[in-house]
């Protein structure tokens, strides 16, 4: 497994613990539940944590597909000003 890949498994982890996390939270909140809402705020650390691991991942990943064909490193600067914005 290379940086490339690594990234690609962690990358979606903050994504879909955000949505995950928040429709938790969401119904902890509807029906009235400390449990719940305990678990929907856990899964948005997770997710917050896990962004970390998504950015600290792209370097490799970037330096993995810099020398792939139609990869620029105009494309790599602006995936990475991207993640930047989102973090």
């Amino acid at each position: 497994m290379n940086g490339a890949h690594f990234h690609l498994l962690v990358n979606h982890m903050p994504i879909v613990g955000t949505i995950l996390g928040f429709l938790i939270l969401l119904s902890g909140i509807v029906i009235k539940n400390n449990t719940v809402k305990q678990t929907g705020l856990a899964t948005l650390i997770f997710a917050a944590l896990s962004s970390g691991l998504a950015l600290l991942t792209g370097d490799p990943a970037g330096e993995t597909v810099e020398n792939l064909p139609g990869i620029t490193e105009a494309m790599i600067e602006h995936h990475e000003s991207i993640a930047y914005s989102s973090l």
